[in-house]
């Protein structure tokens, strides 16, 4: 919630922080919140998802429209004249917003209005990815994809094998966890789009940390 990011800046502001490195959720709350710091003089970097209307010194992350994209021609052979399940996590994020949209947009230039994909919405949750790929696979017969635009890909994969459709169901999901990888070697899961979390977050670093040391903003 906006909340728990305001208590927790709230909490790094006591001890004294010069910048701030945030993944957040792209709100009016927090585009305020991050507004604030920066006039405070506490510059703010977004990582991984942006808060794009923010005065945010910079952001790192993923081409997210393209992830989408990709992820919709990686799926593409496998469901012409079908239908297919988009899942993402929570709308707000940048991030899923992104890459729903980019999955969307490529998907109808593929097949134009010969394709019929249904968007719902997990916050990341188990049991909500579970419930709701259930109905929609027991509802939907003409379901041959399904789009994991975030995380919850177990239960997704719960969900196929609990609900057995008759005929494949492809999946193409982001990230790379220890079980996405056994799903994928077990041949439960189509394709995965990898992202490096640990090169993301290490530039953030070295971007705020020359900002701090020269108070030049990056050129690049």
């Amino acid at each position: 919630t906006s909340r728990s990011y305001f208590e927790a800046i709230g909490r790094l502001e006591e001890r004294g922080i010069d910048g701030l490195i945030v993944t957040a959720p792209d709100t009016v709350a927090m585009t305020e919140e991050i507004d604030r710091l920066v006039a405070a003089g506490i510059p703010v970097v977004t990582c991984d998802s942006d808060v794009r209307q923010s005065r945010r010194l910079y952001h790192i992350g993923q081409d997210m429209v393209k992830s989408g994209r990709v992820a919709a021609g990686l799926l593409a052979p496998y469901v012409e004249g079908a239908e297919v399940l988009v899942v993402t996590g929570n709308r707000e994020f940048t991030a899923h917003g992104l890459r729903v949209r980019g999955f969307l947009d490529r998907l109808h230039e593929i097949f134009g209005v010969g394709i019929n994909a249904n968007v719902i919405e997990s916050v990341e949750q188990y049991d909500l990815t579970y419930d709701g790929v259930l109905q929609q696979v027991r509802n939907n017969p003409r379901l041959r994809g399904i789009y994991m635009a975030n995380e919850s890909v177990r239960g997704c994969m719960d969900a196929l094998e609990r609900a057995k459709p008759t005929r494949r169901v492809h999946v193409v999901c982001h990230d790379l966890p220890p079980h996405a990888r056994q799903y994928l070697e077990e041949g439960r899961l189509d394709f995965i789009i990898d992202q490096d979390f640990s090169a993301q977050t290490a530039r953030a670093i070295e971007v705020l940390a020359h900002t701090l040391r020269t108070g030049e903003p990056p050129r690049q």
